[in-house]
């Protein structure tokens, strides 16, 4: 403006394709800039993307390590770290943990006359009982080969006997046949338990040892 005022004309054109070129420059860094953000996003994305996937491989991976892999509930590992700190709960409140340990009655004559795949079905169905009692107060998990436990939370005696004399009926009802069995036509169930309210000195084990 000042130099078509002034009607410098030279000058005029020295300093407008000196403007125009820094435009031109100004838009190149300007799309540069879109460029490196976009891609910056992107790469933001992907690697979103792959925290999201780690994180779900990692909790896929926790689930099997705790996990039976034939009956679904809860394997021995994970039984250790429930146990212990449900133990340290109920010390810490002193409330009342119960530890049930339950087998399957002539479980390997059952395995012989009716082969092992009958018995994995045999084995799926107790454990189907077992998740259905599962609450916020009773833990299951299989124990190994034909050994379940059950863990009680704070519940008294009789409410426990309820619950595992249910489970026993409820067994029996399934009515699978045992033609083996020592003394009953269907397969059945036997159960050890163990309630009190933990002292010093005890260990969540104690508990597994008496109800065994």
């Amino acid at each position: 403006r000042y130099c078509q005022e002034t009607e410098k004309e030279q000058l005029y054109f020295v300093t407008s394709t000196e403007a125009f070129h820094l435009m031109e420059h100004m838009e190149e860094v300007n799309m540069q800039n879109i460029q490196e953000s976009a891609k910056m996003r992107l790469d933001i994305d992907k690697i979103r993307k792959a925290q999201t996937k780690m994180q779900e491989e990692n909790r896929i991976l926790t689930i099997k390590s705790e996990t039976d892999p034939l009956t679904g509930l809860a394997n021995r590992n994970k039984l250790n770290d429930y146990a212990h700190e449900a133990f340290e709960k109920a010390y810490r409140n002193q409330t009342s943990l119960a530890v049930e340990i339950l087998d399957i009655d002539y479980f390997k004559e059952y395995n012989d006359a009716y082969g092992h795949l009958q018995g994995d079905q045999c084995l799926l169905t107790i454990a189907g009982l077992l998740k259905k009692m599962m609450n916020d107060q009773i833990f299951c998990a299989r124990y190994g080969g034909d050994e379940f436990v059950i863990i009680y939370e704070n519940m008294t005696d009789e409410e426990i006997l309820e619950k595992a004399e249910q489970l026993k009926q409820d067994i029996i009802d399934l009515e699978i046949e045992n033609k083996n069995s020592g003394y009953y036509p269907y397969i059945t169930i036997s159960q050890g338990i163990r309630n009190s309210v933990p002292r010093m000195g005890n260990k969540v084990w104690d508990y597994l040892y008496v109800a065994d």
